[in-house]
């Protein structure tokens, strides 16, 4: 097996330097996701004085938006980059 002079050089199981940099990925991406949003959506919707069915369209919607602007960007990238070659 190759192993990368990176890897071999290291002085700790290069496994947990994925797994930290892992969950410092995970950790710092959290706010705009689901799972992390779940723990205050109870006290978004007394504020807003909503109901559970508007707090989840507004997140639907939310989420459809950011997908559409990222799809767009993305898709922009990835036809220059081959239209290019």
């Amino acid at each position: 097996m190759n192993r990368s002079r990176l890897v071999a050089a290291s002085p700790i199981y290069y496994g947990w330097v994925i797994l930290i940099v892992g969950t410092l990925g995970s950790v710092m991406t959290s706010p705009g996701q689901t799972y992390a949003v779940s723990v205050f959506i109870d006290y978004f919707i007394e504020d807003l004085e909503a109901t559970s069915l508007e707090a989840a369209g507004a997140e639907g919607v939310g989420v459809d938006a950011e997908g559409n602007v990222y799809g767009a960007v993305v898709r922009r990238m990835m036809l220059e980059k081959h239209e290019r070659q």
